[in-house]
């Protein structure tokens, strides 16, 4: 899978610098981001980076109050069945409960603001694009329409990934070694099932 996206996004980095390399024509309506043409698409990806930002905090968040139930379960079977102790476990519940409501209103928040800021940057991405194809040379247009068009197939597959669900597996990615670290700091060996499911 990480092989498959390093194309993916390497295929990215080509179009965008064989379409900044195309010239425009002198009447051609320029971008409207005040910048050089050859960094109008990150121009585009920087104006995001507040919100991803926030969506990798929230996701920090998400993925610690995960860590809620497999806690619960080891003070049951650690803490309350040996001393039955049942008021600490309607605490414990409570607690629980309020992790994982936590959780699931963070959750709807990451989707809806990656969903959010997804369709604003296709809307940018997909103008900015198609005004260069609009505005170009009749010298410089490929001879081939084939080409033109996986370069603008290109940008698709870009639209298709940010707007995905793939964005929230890829920003959780990193957390799986704090679980695994947990894993094995509460199982030992046991770790080994998981690392050999990776």
């Amino acid at each position: 899978a990480s092989v498959s996206l390093m194309v993916f996004l390497k295929g990215i980095l080509m179009t965008t610098d064989t379409l900044s390399e195309w010239p425009l024509s002198s009447d051609a309506k320029q971008p409207q981001e005040s910048v050089t043409a050859k960094h109008w698409f990150w121009h585009i990806i920087r104006q995001t980076r507040l919100v991803y930002s926030q969506v990798i905090i929230i996701s920090l968040f998400i993925n610690i109050l995960a860590l809620a139930t497999p806690l619960f379960i080891r003070q049951v079977y650690d803490q309350i069945i040996p001393f039955k102790a049942i008021g600490a476990l309607g605490v414990l519940v409570i607690a629980v409960l309020g992790a994982l409501a936590f959780e699931f209103v963070l959750r709807n928040l990451r989707a809806y603001s990656i969903d959010h800021v997804g369709k604003k940057m296709d809307l940018q991405v997909s103008s900015a694009v198609f005004s260069r194809l609009l505005g170009l040379k009749l010298s410089a247009r490929p001879a081939s329409v084939g080409s033109l068009a996986n370069s603008i197939q290109a940008f698709d597959g870009f639209r298709e990934f940010i707007t995905s669900a793939t964005l929230s597996t890829l920003v959780d990615l990193p957390f799986v070694i704090v679980f695994v670290g947990l894993i094995a700091f509460l199982g030992g060996k046991l770790v080994c099932i998981p690392l050999v499911a990776i």
